[in-house]
């Protein structure tokens, strides 16, 4: 049995010699000095006379711990050299963000960007896509082309960025898809409404109850001469306003001092738009986030709010005054 023991140890030994001339680890020494332990706690108990079990017993206790011990020592120096590893890592990133750092954080600061504004994301893999498929042609002037109309993309973006454009009029001033506040809009027509019941009109209504069903009161306060807010065309427009949550308030023009008679929109007291009438409809509007005049205009707004009352309230009043004309 001793013998099986020893031949065991000694492929045990034979298995760890390194194959190369190199200098022999601590491992290599720690294994062969609890080789040698073993062998001699193995053999002592015979000429001790004692039993061959107990031997047999003491060689594999030792053994146990022989492979325990060689097991910490290798784990001890794996974790050493892992993190020598992450350390030179380490290392090499910073010599990385050293130099490339700029790129880097222009990189990571765009792709923050793309990952919360998943439509820009969209938009701009599609440029990206279509523009290598283009220059895949190999077509000077087509390559040329693309240059130029990123570059023409680019300065027409990059004028929006001052805050205040002039836009054709498309009623497309809806609340944001990811805002999750409440939104409000402030709304005035002074000019001639007839517009209202036209295909122009019927998009505009369109808009203001896409508006509302994405969370936002509209409040449309209307300054009319008494004569088109007593036409039946118009009183009903004004019903359809209602019926699809607008606010609606009438103020007769003939009580309204003209500087505040305009036609203009605020929304959420962040920006705000003034109509351009063309040919009797909205044609263009400018809009901007000029802090003092957007005040300017909330102000007149209230105080337009003075001179105005609920719709349902005036048009009541206003049956009555009828009926009760002589």
């Amino acid at each position: 049995m001793s013998i099986t023991i020893n031949f065991c140890l000694q492929s045990e030994w034979r298995r760890k010699m390194p194959e190369k001339k190199e200098a022999p680890s601590l491992v290599f020494w720690v294994t062969i000095i609890g080789i040698a332990v073993s062998i001699a706690l193995s053999v002592l108990p015979i000429f001790l006379n004692q039993s061959l079990s107990l031997g047999l017993l003491i060689g594999l206790v030792s053994i146990a711990g022989t492979l325990l011990l060689d097991f910490g020592i290798r784990f001890t120096e794996t974790r050493n050299n892992f993190s020598e590893r992450v350390a030179s890592l380490e290392s090499e990133i910073a010599t990385l963000l050293q130099k490339e750092g700029e790129d880097i954080k222009r990189a990571i600061k765009l792709g923050d960007h793309l990952a919360r504004d998943t439509e820009i994301r969209r938009t701009i893999e599609m440029i990206v896509n279509v523009c290598e498929d283009v220059k895949s042609l190999n077509v000077d002037v087509f390559t040329r082309k693309v240059d130029e109309y990123l570059t023409n993309c680019y300065a027409r973006v990059n004028d929006l960025a001052d805050g205040e454009e002039v836009l054709d009029s498309e009623f497309s001033f809806l609340p944001a898809e990811h805002s999750q506040d409440k939104s409000m809009a402030s709304i005035v027509i002074s000019s001639d409404p007839h517009f209202l019941d036209t295909i122009l009109g019927r998009r505009l209504l369109d808009a203001w109850r896409d508006s509302i069903k994405r969370n936002r009161d509209v409040t449309l306060l209307w300054i009319q001469e008494k004569q088109i807010l007593s036409n039946q065309k118009f009183h009903k427009l004004v019903q359809e306003q209602q019926k699809i949550g607008i606010h609606v308030l009438i103020a007769e023009k003939e009580t309204v001092p003209p500087h505040l008679q305009k036609d203009y929109g605020i929304i959420d007291r962040r920006y705000f738009y003034i109509s351009e009438i063309v040919n009797g409809k909205p044609e263009r509007e400018k809009v901007s986030n000029n802090q003092d005049e957007l005040r300017k205009l909330a102000e007149e707004f209230s105080r337009l709010k003075t001179f105005s009352e609920n719709s349902s309230m005036y048009y009541s009043q206003l049956s009555q005054n009828i009926h009760s004309a002589p």
